[in-house]
């Protein structure tokens, strides 16, 4: 474990040593950041779209970086209710990187359905694992490519995002993406175990019970939102409320009919300083 007195210093020798680091916000970092976040959670002012863009970028810039890139979700499940609002979210980003030197690529990505097949913490990250493995839901292997390729372009590292989205595949291929999370999951004090076997590493659940469609037919929708809110009747929040709400919950958030159902494109939106570009 590493003391509090190491957390500034220890994410800069990381990141010299091995190229990559997981940060969140600290007493180093962003310090104001958390206590206006509890001020905007007693204002109902959370969804303040001036207040999003601070919140984030404030936390981004005060790295130092040389180029940022951003996910930011559209639909059912996403934080900003239209399309346009979350335009405008990026925007807005993508303008405070550029005041502060900083560019910025944002990607728009669908909410509609939940992101690959887990939910839950460990879940996402047994899962964000199968992918290092170069296994994992299709889904989440194309916005985790997309999302790097324009990390390798911002870094000066790929030409362009077709070069850099060889390059990320050839890592996941030969194994040496997984290696590289090793390596900072154990310079950051984890268990490197949780690559090999992330199941006796992860939480695991108390109770297992399968969840049965009510009908035959084609899923047409499965709720974001809905599902968080039965993880958090899991028992995944703060809340714990049991099995039975949870079941409820599901049966609201999965919807079945018998028509075929045409997917929306995972990635709607590339946002930059040249403007919006449509993907999908």
């Amino acid at each position: 474990q590493h003391h509090a007195a190491d957390a500034f210093e220890l994410p800069r020798g990381l990141l010299e040593r091995i190229g990559c680091v997981m940060l969140g916000q600290t007493d180093e970092i962003a310090p104001a950041d958390r206590k206006l976040y509890a001020l905007r959670d007693a204002t109902a002012t959370v969804p303040a779209m001036p207040l999003i863009a601070a919140s984030i970028m404030s936390k981004k810039l005060a790295e130092d970086l040389s180029g940022l890139v951003l996910d930011v979700k559209t639909g059912i499940g996403a934080f900003l209710p239209t399309l346009d609002q979350e335009l405008a979210l990026a925007r807005q980003m993508v303008e405070i990187g550029t005041h502060y030197g900083v560019p910025v690529t944002v990607l728009l990505s669908n909410m509609d359905f939940p992101l690959g097949h887990e939910s839950g913490n460990a879940n996402e990250i047994a899962e964000s694992i199968a992918l290092l493995r170069n296994d994992g839901p299709a889904d989440l292997r194309e916005l985790t490519l997309r999302l790097g390729a324009e990390m390798l372009v911002l870094g000066g590292v790929a030409p362009d995002v077709a070069a850099a989205t060889r390059r990320l595949e050839a890592a996941l291929a030969d194994g040496s993406a997984l290696e590289r999370f090793r390596v900072m999951v154990e310079a950051q004090g984890g268990d490197p175990a949780v690559c090999d076997a992330p199941e006796r590493v992860l939480a695991q659940p108390a109770r297992r019970a399968p969840y049965r469609a009510p009908r035959d037919g084609v899923v047409q929708q499965v709720n974001a939102l809905v599902i968080g809110r039965g993880i958090t009747a899991l028992g995944g929040g703060r809340e714990d409320r049991g099995q039975h709400v949870a079941r409820a919950v599901l049966d609201t958030a999965i919807v079945i009919a018998d028509a075929p159902v045409t997917l929306p494109p995972l990635i709607s939106h590339r946002v930059t300083a040249a403007g919006v570009e449509r993907l999908g």
